[in-house]
C-alpha cells in the first residue's frame, strides 16, 4: 500500500506531499488540475519500463506513438521536456513513494553536467573526403532506488538503429494504467487471463463479471483469425462465442481492469476517467465489485473522474467501508498543481449532504 507520495517538478507539479491515501483513492478536479499527472506520477516511479514508459506515456496524452529521430540536441530534450515542470530541463524531476510497511521507492530525471553522446554514428572520418561535423548532444538520466538499495541508473541514447537505453533494468513494483485513449490489446487481455486461469485465480473474475452480466455464461479464450481472444458464451446466443469487446465496450473495460487487479497483486491500479464506457446505473455494482477485487488481491485503486454520477454511487460501496477510501481534490493554483486529501467518511458525509465534492 502506497501510504505517501512526494512529486517534485513533474508535469503542473512544482512540490507537493500526498498523504492519507487508502485501498481506493479517488481524484477528482477541474481539467488541467493534475489528476492524469499523479496517475502518471505512480506509473514512471515503478520503473516497469524504464525511460520506455515515457514514450507510451506520450502515446496516452494523444502526443503520436511514431517518433523521428533527428541527431540534434534541441530534438533530443524535446523528447523529454514535458516531463519537466513548466518544461524547465534545468531542474530535477523526482517523485518518492513511501509505503505501508516502509517500504519506499524513488526516481528522478535529470541532465548530466556533461554531455556524453556524440554525433554522427557509426562514420568513419578516414573513408570521408570531406570534413566530418560532431556534435555534442545531452544526456538525460533516469534513476531509480529502491530503500537504501544503490541506484539503478539508465541513460537514453540515440544509436545507429535509433534508442539504444543503456543501464540496468529497475526492479519494479507491480503497477497497471488504464486510459480512456488507449485500450489493451487483446491478446494482452488473453495472455493476463490464462495466466490467471493457470494458477486457479480467475473464477472470482468471472463470477463477479457474471454478478454484472448475468447473460454472460462463461469465458474462455479462442481464437479471433489469429490473435487469442477472451470470448464469452451468452445465455441466449445458441452456444456461439463472441469476443468479450464486441458484445460491450464498458464490459470489456470492466474485464480489463478486472484482470488487470488480478494479475497484479498488491499493486497499483490507476484508471484514468473510470466512468468512460459505464452506464450510470451501474456504478454502484461496478465500485463494489472493484473495491471487492482489490480486498482479495490486496491492491490499491487510484481513478480519477469527472462525473458526479460517479461519486454518488461510491457510497454502497464505502459504507462500513469508510476507512478504505479517500479523496483526492486537485487543483491549479496560479499555474502550479496542488492536492488536497479527504477522508472516506468526509468523503460519505459530503456526498449524502448532497454537496458537490469535484
Amino acid at each position: 500500500m502506497i501510504d505517501e507520495i512526494f512529486i517534485e517538478h513533474f508535469r503542473g507539479f512544482s512540490s507537493t506531499h500526498i498523504t492519507g491515501l487508502k485501498r481506493v483513492n479517488v481524484i477528482v478536479g477541474k481539467n488541467a488540475s493534475g489528476k492524469t499527472a499523479l496517475l502518471e506520477s505512480i506509473f514512471l516511479s515503478a520503473g516497469a519500463a524504464g525511460p520506455q514508459v515515457t514514450l507510451q506515456l506520450r502515446a496516452l496524452r494523444q502526443l503520436g506513438n511514431i517518433l523521428q529521430i533527428v541527431g540534434e540536441p534541441s530534438a533530443y530534450r524535446s523528447l523529454w521536456e514535458d516531463l519537466f515542470h513548466w518544461f524547465d530541463q534545468d531542474k530535477t524531476v523526482s517523485i518518492k513513494i513511501v509505503g505501508s510497511n516502509a517500504d519506499s521507492r524513488s526516481m528522478r530525471v535529470l541532465y548530466e553536467d556533461s554531455p556524453s553522446q556524440l554525433l554522427p554514428f557509426g562514420l568513419d572520418a578516414s573513408s570521408s573526403s570531406r570534413p566530418l561535423s560532431t556534435t555534442l548532444m545531452p544526456q538525460v538520466l533516469f534513476e531509480w532506488q529502491r530503500g537504501d538499495d544503490p541506484p539503478i541508473q539508465v541513460r537514453p541514447k540515440i544509436g545507429p538503429r535509433g534508442f539504444e537505453f543503456e543501464g540496468a533494468s529497475a526492479e519494479h513494483f507491480p503497477v497497471i494504467m488504464f486510459s480512456p485513449h488507449a485500450t489493451d490489446a487483446p491478446d494482452e487481455n488473453a495472455k493476463r487471463f490464462s495466466g490467471l486461469s493457470k494458477t486457479g485465480k480467475i473464477s472470482s473474475i468471472v463470477r463477479i463479471l457474471r454478478a454484472e452480466y448475468p447473460f454472460i455464461r462463461s469465458l474462455s479464450i479462442e481464437y479471433s483469425g489469429t490473435v487469442p481472444t477472451v470470448h464469452a458464451s451468452l445465455t441466449h446466443n445458441y452456444g456461439k462465442k463472441i469476443p468479450v469487446a464486441l458484445i460491450s465496450d464498458g464490459i470489456n473495460r470492466l474485464l480489463s481492469i478486472m484482470l488487470g487487479i488480478g494479475t497484479f497483486p498488491k499493486g497499483a491500479i490507476l484508471i484514468d476517467q473510470i466512468e468512460d464506457g459505464f452506464y450510470y446505473a451501474r456504478m454502484p455494482s461496478i465500485w463494489k465489485a472493484l473495491y471487492r477485487l482489490a480486498q482479495l488481491n490486496e491492491a490499491q485503486i487510484f481513478a480519477t473522474t469527472h462525473s458526479l454520477e460517479c461519486l454518488s454511487a461510491l457510497q454502497e460501496a464505502m459504507r462500513g467501508n469508510e476507512n478504505d477510501f479517500s479523496l483526492i481534490y486537485a487543483q491549479k493554483e496560479n499555474g502550479v498543481c496542488k492536492i488536497t486529501t479527504t477522508k472516506g467518511k468526509f468523503f460519505e458525509a459530503t456526498i449524502k449532504q448532497g454537496f458537490d465534492p469535484r
